[in-house]
């Protein structure tokens, strides 16, 4: 293979990998989107608790076979996951906020990574189509 046939060889593998890190960014992104508005979803039914800031009777997930039947809890205080096992005890309201903003971010770089995927999908396109072109 020439020189020249390496050098394109090269862009279509680099562009290749940098696609599937694209993918694999923009599938945590879809993963992560879909676990913040399931929490944003939970802060709701928290906002419906008595005066005293209880809730229950309900089922508490322990592992992938288990579940736990709590009759009833105390939902003043949640702790929020804001990255690196980081964690800051909120009240369901501020957490609720917290996370909207967290699901807003994670919607723009999911945009941002997509646009980017697509670019360089046309770029891998075109390469794969120019390397073709000229081994024949």
């Amino acid at each position: 293979m020439s020189e020249a046939g390496q050098g394109r060889q090269t862009d279509v593998e680099t562009l290749q990998a940098m696609y599937q890190a694209l993918m694999d960014a923009s599938n945590r992104l879809a993963v992560q989107i879909a676990d913040l508005q399931g929490a944003i979803e939970t802060l709701g039914i928290l906002e419906k608790v008595d005066e005293k800031g209880r809730f229950g009777p309900f089922l508490l997930p322990v592992g992938a076979f288990l579940m736990l039947r709590v009759p009833e809890a105390l939902a003043d205080k949640v702790l929020v996951n804001l990255g690196g096992s980081n964690y800051e005890e909120m009240d369901p309201r501020e957490a609720k906020e917290e996370l909207t903003k967290m699901l807003e971010e994670s919607r723009q770089e999911l945009g941002r990574v997509q646009a980017t995927l697509r670019q360089i999908e046309a770029q891998l396109t075109q390469a794969i189509s120019q390397s073709g072109r000229r081994s024949r």
